[in-house]
């Protein structure tokens, strides 16, 4: 009997050994085919999508360097929480093998948060490790800008604020009070390039005068959207458009311009002047009589941030304003904020700090401010480091749940 036994036992450990073979294969081809997937979806820039594949990828691989930057990528893109983000991307970069483009999204997460001098390090160390990068000497040089639009911040009034579709914003402008509409341009506006190019701009229509502003590609879109007039004729048909001057336009995006009810004040936005990152918004002074514009001056931290800050437009004899931003939004959706046109200056205070304990130099810290009985943020400390950095009113009294 005692052969017999043995022979069972090993052929029980043999059917073990299979099986534990079989799961491993399995587990295998199992990643093997979400892998696939999420990366397909994401060169397809299918970013939801891919977003709960590489969650799932992560939950079953957590070290994975490469999961864990195109995971933070994906949540840097679609989600409104800027900082969640991050961990993952401060994760991936130190691992040896990582995708050099993780550099990139950490330069964006970075930036995103304020956090201009990382956002230039990261930057620049995917420039040097990628031979073809992705354009980021214009992300470079939006941090440098924001950096300088720091020092002196003003904070609006906020009155109302609404989410809408980021495809039909411009339904939630209401500008009755002051004889304004903004539009969807119609086909005649558009040159043969922007039908090329699927692009419908809005134009801003003032009742009260016979011109109307958009923006267009031009014929060939070599200096990006830039922002025309049209004036009306008699008829009812609009003149050839003139190209507004190099005060306005510059070699990359400007578009949703607005001028105010007594045409003194001109606001647009664009991705060039002095941008600290997508669009701001800039305000010029404009001489009726010579048609002239004085020079472009970003509305800084009262209304722009490394988002797209976009359509500020004016309700002067009612004292209020309206603004377009996609900061803080889901992806495809945008909020139109109500604002008091005054705004006051406000000083910041930034607090910078490193957090220790014996286990971990990983943490989240909430802050309330206590004056106004709200939340202000959530921010994440490195976890290599334990370094943290938050902008707070200075002189306000807060709690810090750690």
């Amino acid at each position: 009997m005692l052969p017999y036994k043995i022979v069972s036992f090993n052929r029980l450990i043999l059917f073990a050994f299979l099986l534990f073979s079989l799961s491993i294969q399995a587990q295998d081809k199992n990643e093997e085919a979400l892998s696939k997937t999420a990366n397909e979806l994401f060169q397809a820039k299918e970013y939801n999508k891919a977003k709960d594949v590489y969650s799932q990828l992560i939950s079953l691989y957590p070290k994975n360097e490469n999961y864990n930057y195109r995971f933070g990528a994906c949540l840097l893109i679609v989600d409104k929480d800027k900082e969640f983000p991050i961990k993952f991307l401060e994760y991936a970069v130190t691992q040896p093998n990582v995708n050099v483009e993780a550099f990139y999204y950490m330069g964006k997460g970075y930036h995103y948060n304020l956090r201009f001098d990382e956002a230039i390090k990261s930057y620049q160390q995917y420039q040097s490790k990628e031979k073809n990068p992705l354009p980021v000497k214009d992300e470079i040089r939006y941090c440098n800008n924001g950096k300088q639009l720091l020092k002196d911040i003003k904070e609006p009034s906020v009155l109302n604020k609404y989410t809408v579709n980021q495809s039909d914003f411009y339904i939630s402008l209401k500008l009755k009070p002051m004889g304004g509409r903004v539009l969807s341009a119609p086909k005649e506006l558009q040159s043969s390039y922007d039908k090329k190019q699927g692009y419908t701009p809005v134009m801003y229509v003032n009742s009260n005068t016979d011109e109307v502003y958009y923006s267009s590609y031009g014929s060939n879109g070599s200096t990006g959207l830039d922002i025309y007039k049209a004036r009306v004729k008699s008829d009812g048909n609009l003149d050839n458009p003139i190209k507004l001057s190099s005060q306005i336009n510059t070699p990359y995006d400007d578009s949703y311009p607005f001028m105010n009810e007594d045409e003194t004040e001109f606001y647009f936005a664009s991705k060039g002047h002095n941008s600290m990152g997508g669009y701001d918004i800039f305000k010029t002074d404009y001489n009726l009589d010579a048609e002239t514009f004085g020079p472009a001056v970003n509305l800084d931290y009262s209304i722009n941030t490394p988002d797209n800050d976009f359509m500020y437009a004016t309700v002067t004899k009612e004292g209020y304003a309206f603004f377009v931003s996609d900061r803080n939004s889901d992806f495809g959706k945008v909020k139109v904020y109500k604002i008091d046109a005054e705004v006051n200056s406000v000083k910041i205070a930034i607090l910078t700090g490193v957090f220790t304990s014996k286990s971990t130099k990983s943490c989240k810290i909430t802050v309330t401010d206590l004056d106004r009985n709200e939340e202000v943020g959530t921010y994440s400390t490195n976890k290599t480091s334990g370094n943290y950095s938050m902008r707070l009113h200075k002189g306000g009294n807060y709690t810090f749940l750690v």
